[in-house]
This record gives C-alpha cells, sequence and structure tokens, in this order.
C-alpha cells in the first residue's frame, strides 16, 4: 500500500471515493487531499483504496487549524489498515507543519457512528451537535410558495454594478458585530463570488444589506454571507429571493444549493423557509495540542491488539 497526495494528475482514480465537488476544490491552494493506493501482487496493478480530504483554515485573529473533510476506505479495501495508514500520514503532515488544532464534523447518523468512534481513538472529542446543512436544487427551491412573491427590485442590486468602495465600506460596518465580514475583506475570498446572484441593499449610495453566493468548481452554490438591518427583516428576505430567482435565470435548474446554517440565526431562516426539509445533524469534533502524542499512542495499541488476537 502506498499513500500519496492527490493532484489533478491523478484524482480520476480517486473519484469514485468521495464527492467531486471536494476534489474539484483542490484547485484552491488551502485544499489538499491524500489517497491510499493498494498494489496487486499478482499483476502489479494499482487501485485507489481510501481517501483523506483536509482544509487549511486561517482566520483573523485565531492561529490557523485544520478541518478535516472527508475521511473513506472503499469498502473491498476495509480491514487492511488504510485508514490508519491515511492518519497516521495526515498527523506526520501537520506535525512538520507545527498544527496542532484539528476539526471535523460527522453527520448524525448510525452509518458514521464507526467513523466516530475510530477518530475519538485518534484524539477527536465529539462534544456537541449541530443543525449544519441543507442541499437543495434550484428547481426545488423555487417551488416554495415563498419565492413566487416578488421582491423589491428598486433596493435590491446585483453585486455586480455595485463599487468596490461600497463593498468594502459595508464589510467594514458589518465587522464591528459580525465576525464573518471580517474574512470576505480578503481580496482572495472572492474568486468564486457570483456577481450576478450576490445581491444587496443599496440606498443613497450605501450598502444596508449584503448577500453573497459563490460557486464551487463542481457547479454547487453556496451562500456564504448574509447581513441586513434587525429591523428592516424584510430587506433580508427580499435579497433572499432575488438571488434565488436570479440563479435560477442563470444557472441550470438541477444546480445544487447548498446551505450550511453557520449560527441559530441562520438555522431558524432554513426552517422558516423549509418547514418541511429537516437539514442534516453532525456532530463537532476537534482535538486540540495533542497529535505529537497521538501516533506513538496508537501503534501501541495496535501492538496490544495484535498481541490480543494471538491468545
Amino acid at each position: 500500500m502506498i499513500i500519496t497526495n492527490i493532484t489533478q494528475k491523478n484524482v480520476h482514480a480517486f473519484h469514485p471515493l468521495a464527492p467531486l465537488y471536494l476534489f474539484g476544490e483542490l484547485a484552491d491552494e488551502f485544499h489538499f487531499a491524500m489517497g491510499a493506493v493498494t498494489v496487486d501482487a499478482e499483476d502489479a496493478g494499482q487501485t485507489a483504496g481510501g481517501v483523506l480530504l483536509y482544509d487549511l483554515i486561517e482566520e483573523d485573529g485565531r492561529t490557523p487549524y485544520i478541518l478535516l473533510r472527508w475521511l473513506y476506505v472503499a469498502q473491498e479495501h476495509r480491514q487492511w489498515g488504510i485508514a490508519t495508514a491515511l492518519m497516521e500520514k495526515f498527523y506526520a503532515v501537520l506535525n512538520q507543519a507545527g498544527i496542532s488544532d484539528v476539526m471535523c464534523e460527522l453527520p448524525v447518523s448510525p452509518d458514521d457512528d464507526i467513523l466516530c468512534a475510530f477518530l475519538e481513538k485518534w484524539g477527536f472529542s465529539f462534544d456537541y451537535q449541530k443543525k449544519n446543512e441543507l442541499t437543495i436544487s434550484l428547481e426545488e427551491l423555487l417551488e416554495y410558495t415563498f419565492f413566487e412573491e416578488i421582491p423589491d427590485l428598486m433596493a435590491v442590486k446585483p453585486l455586480r454594478i455595485l463599487s468596490g468602495a461600497q463593498i468594502k465600506a459595508a464589510l467594514e460596518q458589518f465587522s464591528v458585530t459580525n465576525e464573518q465580514a471580517m474574512k470576505w475583506k480578503q481580496p482572495e475570498e472572492w474568486e468564486w463570488i457570483d456577481p450576478d446572484v450576490s445581491c444587496a441593499i443599496e440606498s443613497a449610495g450605501t450598502i444596508r444589506g449584503l448577500f453573497l453566493v459563490r460557486q464551487q468548481l463542481s457547479g454547487t452554490l453556496e451562500p456564504v454571507f448574509l447581513q441586513g438591518r434587525r429591523e428592516k427583516k424584510k430587506e433580508v428576505l427580499d435579497m433572499i429571493q432575488y438571488a434565488a430567482i436570479h440563479a435560477y435565470l442563470k444557472h441550470p435548474s438541477q444546480t445544487p444549493v447548498l446551505i450550511l446554517c453557520r449560527s441559530e440565526a441562520s438555522a431558524a431562516i432554513v426552517e422558516r423557509l423549509f418547514a418541511d426539509r429537516q437539514p442534516l445533524y453532525v456532530r463537532h469534533g476537534e482535538t486540540v495540542g495533542q497529535l505529537e502524542e497521538l501516533q506513538p499512542l496508537t501503534e501501541l495499541e495496535q501492538e496490544i491488539e495484535a498481541f490480543d488476537r494471538l491468545l
């Protein structure tokens, strides 16, 4: 078995083992992947046996950390130690980079209980659950009666026609009360923002509300920032309606929309708009400052398990 970095040159071999949109993000310098390649001794053929994908997260005001996005081993290659080999290589990379904070989120489902237990052996603590995401196609989105209403087109403007100075001033104002706004002050974060679907509430040259939607390399649309005046809740809903309608006009009807509930407020909006759908629940896990100790402990556990099997 060989553990290798997944790049644009070899990524096609691993496509069956993870969602395509995750592989599509590898073009971004903050997304990484490694894969396990099994070697058949009889015909020297190679097969993709497992994958591990992770992101480097750098936010203002905090130490960089790693988000473990995906860990999967093909059914026919399980019980070969592939997941352990991937994690050992993963931790070796993090130790070399001097990064000790790792986070992950797993769906709350029986299918993921085994993975959760496996990660707990590697020092992850799953301390709380939260509503996390909802995926819906544009066609399904527009079937909700809420989107039949016509937003106030006089107030809502597409991002494309607004000036950089206006947007910068709005983010400066929003960052006072919203930490997410700090992230969008960085120019590199705007590469995938859709300027026709993203929109704002603008009055007398000043932005009062802002809704940013980005398109991932896979084609999936993802709302990433929503801010409006607390006393003007209808303005927030107008921006959501505007974005949904213009996304449908611009993109194929089956384009998926990934809605992440980044806060209780966003979860409340999702529940209000999609009362018949239940956002996916996830359990949040993290390990802090233990990476140097985990690998030797795991090796010792493996020796004990091997000894037990001999008895």
